[in-house]
């Protein structure tokens, strides 16, 4: 059930299966009258920059401390020019990777 919120949906999430058990999850929560552009934006490109990482899948942690660099810097080109007049807008992404028997989560918000 959608929320009594009126405007465009705000959150996002994008899931990949990979071989095995494994997989890669993340959520978006956006927020302000342009969290939607965020999401698109994330649920988009955050799984491509963690599973082309030259890091991924050896390193986990720093895959996915570099993905949200990046994405970081994606989000701040395309999206901080035009909506400077809108700095309570963003999102909150949770990204959880399931390796093998091990389980990592990261998360980031503005």
């Amino acid at each position: 059930r959608r929320g009594a919120v009126p405007g465009p949906n705000q959150d996002s999430f994008f899931f990949v299966e990979m071989a095995g058990r494994d997989f890669v999850l993340g959520t978006i929560d956006g927020h302000g009258r342009h969290g939607h552009n965020y999401t698109e934006l994330i649920s988009w490109h955050m799984p491509l920059l963690l599973l082309r990482s030259p890091l991924f899948p050896h390193n986990v942690p720093e895959a996915l401390g570099n993905a949200f660099a990046n994405m970081s810097s994606i989000l701040k080109d395309r999206l901080r020019p035009h909506s400077r007049h809108d700095s309570l807008s963003g999102a909150t992404c949770v990204v959880v990777v399931r390796r093998g028997a091990s389980l990592y989560a990261a998360n980031l918000g503005d």
